[in-house]
């Protein structure tokens, strides 16, 4: 194999390592939001980080035993996730969708802690926050003090000293962060996956090749 090719291969490994564990945050990021909310944009966070797993360890086996039929479902994943984040850089953004699907998911949360109390502990000591849209929706129930898991810890006997964000706008902020983080950097993703899937494909037909001057 040419210089060239060795080369793609090194750097072909190289950024499916940084897949891998961009694919493994994600995965992490998307269930620690699950406590929060059950978003159905969240669980679209986890499919791309199982996909971008799946694809660094496909692309990493395929490239290093210079599998044809592997680095080809790698160059295919590549491919779809090329398409996929190009489609998501021209579609118009749905913000308030995405904000009443926060809404309407807490909401169901909010109920249940209506009928049992402490259904909102995950949601509120995860992301630090107190009620739907703050500490004095507890009170419109008839609770006059906020339950332990509105407190930092160590404080629940100080007076006052309750989160004072609302669990909706907590997970507007945690989750806008990370859209408003992968908007500013997602011109260079989309250059580096294109990178990618010239290298993986001209890989493809370079073991092919390799393949079948062996059978002759």
């Amino acid at each position: 194999m040419g210089c060239t090719s060795t080369c793609m291969k090194c750097v072909l490994n190289l950024f499916n390592v940084i897949l891998g564990l961009s694919g493994l945050v994600l995965i992490v990021f998307g269930v620690s939001l699950l406590q929060s909310a059950n978003v159905a944009e969240i669980y679209v966070i986890i499919a791309m980080g199982g996909i971008n797993l799946v694809a660094a360890i496909l692309g990493c086996c395929g490239i290093c035993h210079e599998n044809v039929c592997m680095t080809a479902t790698y160059a295919v994943f590549i491919l779809c996730s090329l398409i996929g984040q190009i489609y998501n850089k021209i579609r118009p953004a749905k913000t308030d969708d995405f904000k009443r699907i926060i809404r309407e998911s807490l909401q169901k949360v909010w109920n249940s802690e209506i009928k049992t109390p402490g259904a909102m502990d995950s949601t509120q000591i995860s992301l630090k926050c107190c009620g739907l849209d703050g500490p004095g929706d507890y009170l419109k129930i008839g609770r006059y003090v906020p339950p332990p898991s509105c407190f930092p810890e160590d404080t629940t006997n100080i007076s006052n000293s309750y989160f004072t964000i609302g669990c909706i706008h907590a997970t507007e902020d945690k989750v806008f962060t990370l859209s408003k983080y992968q908007t500013s950097s997602e011109w260079g993703v989309i250059a580096v996956t294109a990178v990618l899937a010239i290298f993986a494909i001209y890989l493809v037909f370079r073991f092919n090749n390799k393949n079948h001057r062996y059978r002759y």
